[in-house]
């Protein structure tokens, strides 16, 4: 089951005896080692593993402060052998929040110890989390995918939100989801996460720490319609990467290794000229010279995308084939302009559409390291009334 898949992170999978939480006002000493017991009972054949919960509730009940009991009562719940995916979903569910309940009570990184089986005493430490929490996420994804059960912690409530406090788990969840967009697809959960998170730290986005949750969303965008151009919405990612990619640069103070490269400006911009072609709705026709399609620079978008792949079809054959498909896409598109009370300005739309193909401006992906066709081709249609 899914839950297996989280690692048993320095704890001995072995069972010693599962300990009933008393009660008390405050956490015992004992509480840390009786959580790690639990963990370490889900490993043995015939453990009752709701009465293994059962249990961890309870000391979490009791020690609901203590970062030690949380972080190994939030592997408990992730480890737990799950019946079915949807159950994976609340197991997992639960294990984040212990998570960030833990952040909120942990102060630097101190340690303690639980002894195994053996008598062996095993380092409880905080320097391992990222790699935890990663797991937990993509648990809980994955089992969003198979149930198609929504978590309550990538779907919140909006009102959640209300007065909440930007923390740097909000960061790691951002990075973790995107990375899970970019890797592995699209996910309902994933892009949810990354909106709640944005907008609940909407205030903070110019601490360095949150910034860089602009440029994972973007990445994760850009990802997107990479892999899958003509989809439903493309478009759409495309301007929200644009509008996350220039927010960040301009917070951030310039261009970074890990949230935006300047390389994925370039990126993006080929890519939303391939979301382009695949959902324009414009064809080859008087209609595209006249306004509101005349100079706008959707037309001369797909225009430019019209030079490419014309000059894609004829680059096999180059010079013996005469630039064929280029060179009827030229004449055609410079004829329709003559019927035009004003040709002047569709003539230089043209000019300036088949320019930005042949400088490299716009490339559909795969067309980037063709050699630009020579001038001559498109120069001419330049219309002298303009220059």
């Amino acid at each position: 089951m899914i839950g297996k898949h989280i690692k048993r992170a320095s704890i001995c999978a072995a069972a010693i005896a599962l300990w009933q939480a008393p009660a008390l006002a405050e956490c015992p000493d004992s509480a840390l080692q009786s959580t790690a017991d639990s963990f370490n009972a889900l490993s043995q054949p015939g453990t009752d593993v709701a009465e293994t919960l059962e249990t961890v509730d309870s000391l979490i009940e009791v020690c609901p402060n203590d970062p030690h009991v949380l972080k190994i009562a939030a592997i408990t719940y992730a480890s737990a052998p799950s019946p079915d995916a949807e159950t994976s979903v609340g197991r997992l569910t639960t294990s984040l929040n212990l998570i960030y309940r833990m952040w909120d009570n942990l102060d630097g990184n101190p340690t303690r110890y639980a002894t195994d089986q053996n008598g062996k005493k095993v380092l409880i430490g905080f320097l391992d989390l990222y790699e935890i929490e990663k797991q937990m996420l993509n648990g809980l994804l994955q089992a969003e995918q198979i149930s198609g059960v929504q978590s309550t912690f990538t779907h919140p409530q909006e009102e959640e939100d209300a007065g909440a406090e930007c923390k740097p788990m909000d960061t790691t969840m951002v990075s973790l989801a995107s990375t899970w967009i970019q890797q592995q697809g699209d996910h309902p959960g994933a892009y949810s996460l990354m909106d709640h998170m944005i907008a609940k730290c909407e205030a903070d986005l110019a601490d360095p720490r949150y910034t860089k949750m602009l440029g994972y969303r973007a990445k994760a965008m850009l990802a997107s319609i990479q892999r899958d151009p003509g989809q439903d919405g493309a478009l759409e990612k495309a301007a929200q990467a644009k509008v996350d990619s220039e927010r960040f640069v301009e917070l951030f103070g310039g261009y970074d290794n890990v949230g935006w490269l300047k390389s994925n400006d370039l990126a993006l911009e080929q890519a939303t000229a391939a979301a382009v072609m695949a959902n324009q709705t414009f064809t080859l026709s008087r209609e595209l010279f006249l306004p509101p399609q005349l100079g706008s620079p959707e037309a001369k978008h797909a225009l430019a995308l019209m030079f490419d792949k014309a000059w894609a079809d004829d680059a096999e054959d180059g010079l013996s084939g005469g630039y064929k498909s280029y060179r009827e896409l030229v004449s055609t598109a410079y004829d329709l302009t003559k019927s035009l009370d004003a040709p002047a300005p569709a003539r230089q739309m043209l000019f300036e559409a088949a320019k930005a193909h042949a400088d490299g401006e716009v490339r559909a992906p795969g067309n980037e390291s063709l050699e630009p066709p020579p001038d001559f081709l498109y120069k001419w249609v330049k219309s002298a009334e303009l220059e």
